[in-house]
C-alpha cells in the first residue's frame, strides 16, 4: 500500500510523483489517495476558495483526470468515492465563505511569516464557529442534496498492473 490524502493537487508534476511511487509497489499492490472533490458544495454554491489557486492547489481532479493519470502510469482504476455531504461540512464551508470574502474586502493576503499565527487562531476558534454556522449549514445541505453536490473530497484506490 502507499496512501497519501491532499496532495496530488499541490504537486507540479503528480505523473512524476505517480512514477516514482511505482518502483515501490509490487504487482497489484494498491495506490490510494485523496483530493478536493470537483462537485463540493463551496466550490459550486459559493466561492472557491484563494488557497484553492496556485501557488497552493496547482492542479484540479475529477474521475476522468484522475483515471487518465493511473492508466498512463500501470494502474488500473479499483474504485473512486465522492464523500457523502454532511451538514458539519455545509457549515464549515459557509465560514470559509465568509472568511474568503473577508479577505477579498481587505486585499489582504497573509504573509507567510503570519500564517503558522494566523492558523493556530483559526483551529482554536474553528469549533465556535462552526456551532454558530450549524443551521445555515443544514439549509445548504438541503439545497446541496437537492442539487447533487457532494462533500469535500474524492478517494481514489487504485491498483498496480
Amino acid at each position: 500500500f502507499i496512501i497519501f490524502f491532499h496532495v496530488i493537487e499541490h504537486l507540479s508534476d503528480p505523473d512524476g510523483f505517480i512514477k516514482k511511487l511505482s518502483p515501490l509497489l509490487k504487482k497489484d499492490g494498491l495506490l490510494c489517495f485523496s483530493f478536493p472533490g470537483p462537485q463540493r458544495v463551496d466550490v459550486k454554491l459559493l466561492i472557491r476558495e484563494h488557497w484553492d489557486y496556485p501557488p497552493n492547489h496547482l492542479t484540479r481532479w475529477d474521475k476522468k483526470s484522475v483515471n487518465h493519470l493511473l492508466a498512463k502510469n500501470n494502474f488500473n482504476l479499483v474504485d473512486i468515492k465522492e464523500e457523502p455531504l454532511s451538514v458539519l461540512k455545509c457549515a464549515e464551508s459557509i465560514g470559509t465563505y465568509i472568511q474568503t470574502r473577508m479577505f477579498e474586502k481587505s486585499h489582504k493576503k497573509i504573509p507567510p511569516s503570519e500564517q503558522k499565527g494566523f492558523f493556530r487562531v483559526k483551529k482554536l476558534i474553528k469549533p465556535i464557529l462552526l456551532a454558530f454556522f450549524i443551521p445555515a449549514g443544514f439549509v445548504l445541505y438541503l439545497y446541496g442534496k437537492i442539487k447533487g453536490y457532494t462533500g469535500q473530497a474524492m478517494l481514489v484506490i487504485g491498483k498496480k498492473l
